[in-house]
């Protein structure tokens, strides 16, 4: 590194507090306790769970005003047992959700030449950025509460269906190519999987590596998105072809994740399946098998991990007849 770029970076750093917390570190860990009227292990458990250090007494001033708001408001939010399993949980989940969602900003603005040792950019940057993040949390609390609404008289579950899809030869793949060109196929493969699972009316619940675990509340919704995305990933030059699971049934939702046989099912299922082929479970092929626009075909029994073995059906979209 030169000695330029080592001056842009010291300079960088030296203005982090400003650009990004909005102040210096004013308050010791001490002050910090005292201010927040907090046991200094309640703050050290929640400190924990956000993933940031804990407000130690003996600290000179490490923390700012930002901090003492923060402690207040989760310990408002959070009730007379800030420390409860499942306050803690909450904590935890919003903490690595936006621990991503800050690599994943950072990676953009140096990708884009943003100018990291720029102050005024960054305090710019991360202004916007928080915007984006309350708007997105609004618009998810808000479908999220539709659903819980909607399914709460469901005794055992909320059924769905549950959809892995994975790109084939991925492995291979990241043994051949430079980081670079891989981390435009991971960056292709993700927003390709939102762009078409989003519109077909299902929802995202996770990427893993080279695969992506998708939700519906339909059948016909669950069946189309997988369909189309294994196509639009064996028609795009840039991603390996790819494969997709489907399983039907009640799971627990919890924590923004999915559990359950469906979830297992769907797993194994896509880890038999052939490239190019979407491979659903029974309960899927019975609920669609009137469907003018889906051709089935039983697949030879199969056993699956964990989960026996199922009948499995292959599904594609039915060719239009030749004029």
């Amino acid at each position: 590194m030169t000695n330029e770029a080592t001056g842009a970076g010291d300079a960088a750093m030296a203005h982090l507090d400003q650009a990004v917390m909005g102040d210096v570190p004013r308050l010791s860990g001490a002050d910090l306790l005292a201010a927040a009227g907090v046991p200094a292990e309640v703050a050290a458990r929640l400190w924990r769970s956000l993933g940031v250090p804990a407000a130690r007494a003996a600290d000179g001033p490490a923390f700012y005003e930002a901090d003492l708001a923060a402690l207040r408001g989760a310990l408002e939010y959070l009730g007379p047992d800030p420390t409860s399993d499942l306050g803690l949980q909450q904590v935890r989940v919003l903490a690595g959700a936006m621990a991503r969602v800050a690599e994943a900003a950072v990676d953009a603005w140096e990708a884009g030449n943003s100018g990291l040792a720029d102050p005024s950019g960054l305090a710019d940057r991360r202004a916007a950025l928080e915007g984006l993040a309350v708007y997105v949390l609004r618009r998810q609390l808000y479908a999220a509460l539709r659903r819980r609404l909607s399914q709460r008289d469901e005794a055992h579950g909320a059924p769905v269906i549950v959809g892995f899809v994975d790109l084939v030869r991925f492995t291979a793949l990241t043994e051949s190519v430079a980081e670079e060109e891989l981390a435009r196929v991971v960056a292709r493969f993700e927003e390709v999987a939102y762009e078409t699972v989003v519109s077909g009316g299902g929802r995202i619940v996770k990427t893993i590596g080279d695969a992506v675990m998708f939700v519906a509340d339909a059948p016909e919704a669950a069946v189309g998105s997988a369909l189309a995305l294994v196509e639009a990933y064996n028609q795009d030059p840039l991603v390996p072809p790819a494969r997709a699971g489907l399983a039907a049934g009640p799971v627990l939702a919890w924590e923004g994740d999915y559990f359950g046989r469906p979830v297992n099912l769907a797993a194994r299922i896509v880890e038999a399946a052939r490239a190019r082929t979407v491979v659903t479970d029974a309960a899927l092929h019975d609920a669609l098998v009137g469907s003018t626009e889906l051709e089935w075909s039983p697949l030879p029994p199969k056993r699956l991990k964990g989960c026996g073995r199922p009948q499995l059906w292959a599904v594609r979209a039915r060719s239009a007849p030749v004029a």
